[in-house]
């Protein structure tokens, strides 16, 4: 792979390095009964919307936490109407309109053989 790291290994480490930090600040100050507010909010989130916020948390984690507990108060304030959800387009949106501009790793996927497997790979094999 040389120099290159794989840009999913990039966020799964990111992703456990953000858990540990979160970990670590709650043994330090979080009162008994109060709620992680990322996972307030991912319990409103659908489509990709717990991608998007991941994504958001990765790249811009000072910000996206200002954010998350915000909405986590007025979700949990009944401020949202029950049930309403935050699909991830409307959470990119949110993102982007508040200066944010949060990049989403993509892949495009084909049927090969009857799996999907990456556009790359299908393409190598027609070469």
């Amino acid at each position: 792979m040389g120099e290159e790291e794989d840009p999913e290994i990039e966020m799964i480490l990111a992703r456990k390095k953000r858990e540990l930090m979160m970990r670590a600040a709650e043994i330090e100050g979080k009162d008994e009964g109060e709620r992680d507010p990322v996972e307030i909010v991912k319990g409103v989130l659908y489509d990709r919307g717990d991608e998007v916020l991941d994504a958001a948390l990765d790249q811009y984690p000072e910000e996206t936490m200002v954010i998350v507990r915000r909405m986590a108060e007025l979700i949990e304030g009944g401020q949202m109407g029950a049930g309403e959800r935050i699909s991830g387009r409307q959470l990119l949106w949110l993102f982007r309109q508040l200066g944010m501009d949060v990049r989403l790793k993509s892949k495009i996927l084909v049927e090969k053989d009857g799996k999907l497997v990456p556009l790359v790979e299908a393409m190598k094999g027609d070469e």
